[in-house]
């Protein structure tokens, strides 16, 4: 019986085709259960045709017609609208221009502040859609480390349990921080299941915040300026293409970006040049099964490709 049991099991294997065998690799990566058999059936299908997308892109890749490619990940299962929604798409207001490029001073051929020890680990924001919540935290942690040696891990969570009178986004959680008198770490506010209850103890406090500095919407060479002389800088960017759904490795260029439709916050920690190729090291809050260990390089010097420039600011510690 055994022999025949195997012999069946062999058989079925060498009938399921790639796609199918893919997907059933997907769902245990990922630990997916569907309702029933129809939304499986939908999810399978979806799964398919980004796989599709992603085999296609990278032929181009192969072929040297683009300068990143692609992989499967997390979100293979979702289409693109649903993946835009899940990111909690926000619209940040454009601000009076503050930090200008000091046209004195050299620029740096490369900065990298993961190797200054200003920038913690890559988390994953989960299905939370707050990711200004993870930039503003970044920000904040770099600045604080830029002034006193000292690498936080602040509390996201308190951000979005304690912010009830500001509406979410980068700038006002800065505004939010300083007037509130600080921000606690994740050790003493840790980050998870909440019931929206604000617990921020005011004798805990990590860090605190002076203000903000608000850099010049659409400069590059600014925002370069910035994170030279600064530290990380909190960014805002158009990630709605799917390219960038499944983005992998290089340099991210994605021509139907957006420099104006902002709605993903991320972690600006540094820039270097490839092969000729000028890039931006940013960094993500989706885990570090996507991308670069969860970072992007995004084309620097190419025209504010999808907005890296338009929405970007740092706090004051």
């Amino acid at each position: 019986m055994k022999v025949i049991a195997l012999l069946v099991y062999s058989l079925a294997l060498a009938a399921a085709s790639p796609s199918s065998t893919s997907w059933e690799l997907f769902k245990a990566q990922h630990g997916r259960h569907y309702l029933d058999v129809r939304e499986e059936r939908y999810r399978q299908c979806v799964f398919e045709k980004n796989q599709q997308f992603i085999n296609d892109f990278n032929e181009k890749f192969e072929r040297g017609e683009v300068t990143y490619s692609l992989k499967m990940n997390q979100f293979g299962d979702m289409t693109n609208e649903e993946f835009n929604a899940m990111k909690g798409s926000r619209r940040t207001p454009r601000y009076v221009l503050s930090m200008k490029e000091r046209e004195d001073s050299p620029q740096a051929a490369e900065v990298d502040w993961r190797e200054a020890g200003a920038v913690n680990p890559v988390i994953d924001q989960g299905q939370l859609g707050a990711s200004w919540t993870f930039s503003a935290t970044g920000a904040l942690e770099g600045q604080h480390f830029t002034k006193t040696g000292n690498l936080l891990k602040l509390s996201e969570q308190q951000l979005l349990d304690c912010m009830d009178d500001y509406f979410g986004s980068v700038i006002n959680a800065f505004i939010y921080v300083e007037v509130n008198g600080g921000i606690n770490t994740a050790d003493t506010y840790p980050n998870g299941p909440s019931d929206g209850t604000c617990r921020y103890d005011d004798t805990e406090i990590g860090a605190t915040c002076n203000g903000y500095v608000l850099i010049e919407s659409g400069s590059e060479s600014a925002l370069h300026t910035a994170i030279r002389d600064v530290g990380p800088i909190s960014v805002g960017i158009d990630a709605s293409q799917l390219s960038f759904q499944f983005y992998s490795s290089g340099v991210y260029y994605e021509s139907a970006c957006s420099s104006d439709l902002i709605d993903h916050d991320m972690l600006n920690v540094g820039y270097g040049t490839e092969n000729g190729q000028d890039y931006w090291i940013v960094k993500n809050s989706w885990g570090t099964g996507w991308g670069e260990s969860g970072y992007i390089r995004m084309a620097r010097n190419r025209d504010n490709n999808c907005g890296i420039a338009s929405d970007a600011s740092y706090p004051i510690s």
